[in-house]
C-alpha cells in the first residue's frame, strides 16, 4: 500500500512496432506510465468490487483474500460486486458470516473456464503452498466456512460439454458449513453444484 511503480519494456520486448511513427525502443519511468497503490487496506466490513470504477478491489479474489487475510473469521463481511464481467477463479477458505453482493442478478457475472482436464480433482483439502495443490476444477472453491451467502448474482463455468470432463461452478468443500443462495444463476454444462 502507498508504493508508486512505474512501467518499463526494455528494447526488443515488442518487435517491428512504431510509436508515432518512430520505431519502438523500449521506455522506462520517464515515459510517464506511473501509477500509486492506495494509501492504505480497507478496514470496513462492507467492501466494494467493480472491475472498472471506484472501489475498494478490481477482482472478488482480491477482496476475498483481504478477508481471509485481515478479518476474524467470525466477523461478517460483505463484499458488494458491481455490475461488470469478472473472469477469475476463486477460493474461499476460513471464513465465516460471509455474504458476497452482486449489484444485479444479470449485470454481475463471474466467469472462468475450468474442468478436470485442465486442474484434474476437486482442489479440496489440500494445504495452499502444496506442490500438489491445483485448485481444481470449480469456478469457486470453499473450505472450512460455514455461513456463505450468495446472492444476486451469476456464477458461469464456461467450459462446454466434451471439453474437459467435470466442471463444477462451486465446490462447497464443508462438513458441517452452510451455504445460501438466492436470486442468483449457476450456469454450466455438468456438474454445476458440488457440496460436501
Amino acid at each position: 500500500y502507498g508504493t508508486a511503480y512505474y512501467v518499463a519494456m526494455t528494447d526488443g520486448a515488442v518487435t517491428g512496432a512504431t510509436l508515432n511513427g518512430t520505431p519502438f525502443v523500449g521506455m522506462g519511468k520517464n515515459a510517464g506510465w506511473i501509477f500509486t497503490t492506495k494509501v492504505t487496506a480497507p478496514s470496513a466490513t462492507t467492501l466494494t468490487v467493480d472491475d472498472d470504477g471506484a472501489a475498494d478491489f478490481r477482482t472478488l479474489q482480491g477482496a476475498l483474500n483481504h478477508v481471509m487475510q485481515s478479518v476474524a473469521a467470525a466477523t461478517p463481511v460483505t463484499i458488494n460486486v458491481n455490475n461488470g464481467s469478472y473472469e477469475e477463479l476463486l477460493y474461499l477458505r476460513g471464513k465465516n458470516n460471509l455474504t458476497i453482493r452482486g449489484e444485479s442478478r444479470d449485470g454481475v457475472v463471474i466467469h472462468y473456464t475450468n474442468n478436470n482436464t485442465l486442474n484434474a480433482g476437486t482442489g479440496g483439502s489440500q494445504a495452499p503452498g502444496s506442490a500438489s495443490l491445483t485448485g481444481g476444477r470449480s469456478v469457486i472453491l470453499v473450505e472450512s466456512t460455514d455461513l456463505l451467502t450468495i446472492d444476486n448474482l451469476i456464477l458461469k463455468n464456461t467450459t462446454l460439454i466434451g471439453n474437459g470432463g467435470q466442471a463444477e461452478v462451486i465446490y462447497f468443500n464443508n462438513d458441517a458449513g452452510r451455504l445460501v443462495v438466492s436470486n442468483s444463476n449457476f450456469i454450466s454444462e455438468q456438474d454445476t453444484v458440488q457440496v460436501k
